[in-house]
């Protein structure tokens, strides 16, 4: 059985739900090309982005996840602000099929059992530090 394109974005869509809604996150906003839902814990954010990514590969998709940590602003359905802007600048840094988080969500995780790597920071200002999460 082949799958058309707006089919396989559409079982995607339905991954991304499915999974943010069982790692307990916020309304999810899709655009064309990415999503955002907010979490209210680390962890379950970068469970959540693994398992997202483990659907997108399995129906031919690819994937570049960042995470970061701060505050927002909220209306009604829409969330905004630095922080906001921040994940968005780290997920188009992320590699294809690669978890990306900043410092501070690194540092919020300790002792999950969450293992990471450091990673290139390039274009993101002096002192920033992005870490990739192992598999």
């Amino acid at each position: 059985m082949k799958i058309d394109s707006h089919e396989r974005f559409q079982r995607y869509q339905s991954h991304v739900l499915r999974e943010v809604e069982l790692f307990r996150g916020g309304t999810v906003t899709f655009t064309d090309d990415s999503f955002l839902a907010p979490f209210d814990g680390p962890t379950r954010a970068i469970r959540a982005a693994l398992a997202i990514n483990d659907s997108a590969r399995r129906l031919g998709l690819s994937l570049q996840a960042g995470l970061h940590i701060g505050e927002c602003d909220v209306l009604g359905h829409n969330i905004r602000g630095p922080a906001v802007d921040f994940a968005r600048r780290i997920s188009q840094i992320a590699e294809v099929d690669e978890v990306l988080v900043s410092s501070t969500v690194k540092d919020l995780v300790a002792g999950s059992g969450i293992q990471f790597a450091e990673h290139s920071a390039d274009g993101l200002p002096e002192g920033t530090r992005l870490f990739r999460v192992q598999r």
